[in-house]
């Protein structure tokens, strides 16, 4: 079974970007979050999970950018090397986090393709979580930048030598799925925290009324225990026989509601009368 992580991936490789700007966009997100050569340059070398090579390729190939692939390892050529290598070190330059970040179209390319490369989601039945597993540390800064100009506040941890982007909010995830331009993805998550939302709600209604018909349960054992000794005392021969009639229906239906006692009542009476009565018998056994 494909995972939640996995169908949006394959959902994003289906999608081949419509210009230029946005395939540099992409391939700079996919070549700049791997790792760095000895240089501290961008690597023209990485080794790419098999769907993800393929999409890599369609897009080197549009560009006329001379490559060569092998087993998912795409080694662009020498000849072409220094100029894919140029391009992609914008990305880390400092003067230029902010001009990329405020780039709409590129930033959120960008953002796909870091997804692409090194994206991470939990199942959402489970958890909320989404991450970024950077090789390049140089990468980060950019990256901030862009998810605070979509508004985004994300946590940032270290893990097997890789720097993690993590954003853990539902509204969050659900954002970023949309501004990578995963939206089927989007609605499937948005589906599933809906339901957890109903589950949620109905079982805090189920807790709330268990908690009330135990509180009432209580309520009426702790009534019923001095009713029946408020019968045993001599107080009860100077109660009035309608009184005396409640304080014995009580003490022989235990278990019946308020209402459900001034029902049976001869004649009848609410539910606002019966409890006037109870509670005037309460202040009564409370002094036996």
């Amino acid at each position: 079974m494909t995972s939640f992580s996995v169908s949006v991936r394959e959902e994003l490789l289906k999608q081949l970007p419509r210009n230029l700007s946005q395939r540099q966009a992409i391939l700079a997100g996919i070549f700049c979050s791997s790792e760095l050569d000895a240089n501290d340059e961008v690597k023209t070398s990485i080794k790419l999970p098999e769907g993800v090579a393929e999409f890599t390729s369609r897009l080197l190939k549009t560009d006329c950018v001379s490559f060569e692939k092998k087993d998912n390892l795409i080694q662009i050529s020498s000849e072409d090397a220094d100029a894919f290598r140029e391009s992609l070190g914008l990305c880390f330059r400092g003067n230029n986090a902010d001009i990329l970040s405020s780039d709409e179209g590129f930033r959120r390319c960008f953002l796909r393709g870091v997804y692409i490369n090194c994206g991470y989601l939990s199942d959402p039945e489970k958890t909320y979580r989404l991450e970024l597993h950077l090789c390049n540390v140089r990468i980060f800064e950019v990256l901030l930048w862009m998810l605070h100009a979509e508004n985004m506040e994300p946590a940032v941890s270290k893990r097997g030598g890789k720097t993690v982007i993590r954003l853990r909010e539902g509204d969050k995830v659900s954002d970023f799925l949309a501004i990578i331009g995963a939206t089927n993805a989007m609605l499937s998550f948005e589906n599933i925290r809906a339901e957890h939302e109903i589950l949620d709600r109905v079982n805090k209604q189920v807790n709330c009324d268990s908690a009330n018909a135990r509180r009432q349960a209580e309520a009426g054992a702790k009534r019923t225990e001095m009713f029946i000794k408020l019968l045993d005392s001599p107080k009860s021969r100077n109660l009035s026989e309608e009184m005396l009639s409640v304080l014995r229906l009580h003490v022989d239906n235990p278990g019946l509601s308020i209402t459900e006692l001034g029902k049976m009542m001869d004649p009848p009476i609410s539910k606002s009368g019966m409890n006037h009565r109870l509670k005037k018998l309460m202040e009564i056994a409370e002094e036996c």
